[in-house]
C-alpha cells in the first residue's frame, strides 16, 4: 500500500520520503531499527538486506 501526503505549496516535492513499517513484536522493530539506523542515509537497494540482518 502507497499512501502520498499533499503538504501544500510551503513545502515543495522532493526525494525524501518516509516509511511505515508494520510490524508485530518489539524485537521485530528493534532489529529493523538497528539494522538502519548506523546507514544515516538509507539507499533503497539496500532495504531489504537492512531488514534480514
Amino acid at each position: 500500500m502507497f499512501t502520498a501526503i499533499n503538504s501544500g505549496p510551503r513545502f515543495p516535492q522532493s526525494e525524501a520520503v518516509t516509511f511505515m513499517v508494520h510490524c508485530g513484536m518489539q524485537e521485530e522493530i528493534d532489529r529493523i531499527w538497528d539494522a538502519l539506523m548506523p546507514m544515516k542515509k538509507v539507499e533503497i537497494g539496500a532495504l531489504p538486506a537492512a531488514a534480514s540482518a
